[in-house]
């Protein structure tokens, strides 16, 4: 069948995609040939084409583009002791005074709304801000303050008092009662401000209050002054049986800085016995294991010796014969 030319006029389809296809100058021109008023077969099919494409690209136009939404990242868990490990100083001018470095836990025992006795440990972030004070030559003192939920301010509060012992005589020269050994400092007191929320602290009397416990009268980690105390090994600061103790891991302490070199850093480290006795355990495994090593080095120059003068032995045997 052949298709014999078309005469009819457009105005009416035209004025429509017109209005629809203002802005796609791209298919103006085509239009303007498709719509003539003769229309061939060929041109028929062209024309269908042409408004299929266009009634696509106008309805992809209007169409409204959903953006996914983007998830929230969960922030990372904080890290727990003993790797927790932080870094705090007070500083008043230019002068450093006390400096620690280490992950720190609160061994906390609260009584509860059964007058059950419960143990709960906090973990000092790292985050925590320093405050203290330099201006007393016999007793010196840091505090870390640290938020213990994101809605409430920085109410949670460690306090470590370190006291010196320069002379063993006052100022009117009468002996001092002073508990830490001469030319020492030591941690005498630690005290905490803590906030009774029911995460920490479950099931306990005066929820959601704040409550101070201390250990006082302690003569702990005696260092020599100028000097710091380091120790890799775990360190428990006060008796756990009190309502308040301390661990320390990774350590390094110093109280009443005087000596030269930058305020940022540690003066000479006295290490603890712990790490002392792991130390001579380590060297002690090396030198058994040196010894051991030679004993069978020995043990086969010897077996090979006999091997061989076994061999000529029989040879020579064999010789006389």
């Amino acid at each position: 069948m052949q298709c014999q030319p078309l005469h009819f006029r457009f105005d009416d389809l035209k004025n429509k995609f017109y209005a629809r296809l203002n802005y796609h100058s791209l298919f103006v021109p085509w239009m303007h040939i498709l719509m003539a008023e003769k229309v061939t077969c060929g041109k028929m099919l062209l024309l269908c084409a042409a408004v299929l494409f266009c009634l696509h690209a106008v309805g992809a136009a209007n169409e409204t583009t959903t953006v996914a939404p983007v998830p929230t990242p969960t922030p990372a868990p904080a890290p727990v002791y003993p790797d927790n490990t932080g870094s705090w100083n007070v500083t008043e001018g230019n002068a450093t005074c006390v400096l620690i470095r280490a992950g720190i836990r609160l061994n906390v025992n609260y009584t509860d709304i059964n007058n059950n006795t419960r143990k709960t440990p906090i973990d000092i972030p790292s985050s925590a801000v320093a405050i203290g004070s330099c201006n007393d030559s016999s007793e010196q003192y840091i505090r870390l303050a640290w938020y213990y939920s994101e809605s409430h301010a920085l109410n949670n509060t460690l306090t470590i008092v370190f006291q010196a012992n320069a002379t063993n005589k006052n100022e009117s020269g009468i002996l001092s009662a002073n508990p830490v050994p001469l030319g020492k400092f030591a941690i005498i007191k630690v005290s905490a401000m803590l906030n009774k929320d029911e995460k920490l602290f479950p099931n306990a009397t005066d929820a959601g209050n704040p409550f101070t416990i201390d250990q006082q009268n302690l003569v702990v980690l005696p260092t020599s002054l100028n000097h710091s105390f380091a120790c890799a090994s775990e360190v428990v600061v006060g008796s756990t049986s009190q309502q308040l103790s301390l661990k320390l891991q990774n350590s390094q302490i110093e109280a009443f800085k005087t000596g030269p070199g930058k305020s940022e850093d540690f003066s000479t480290a006295e290490h603890c016995a712990a790490d002392e006795i792991s130390s001579g355990s380590m060297i002690g495994t090396i030198v058994i294991t040196i010894l051991i090593i030679v004993l069978l080095a020995l043990g086969a120059a010897a077996l090979v010796t006999y091997v061989l003068k076994k061999r000529r032995a029989t040879a020579s045997g064999y010789e006389n014969m």
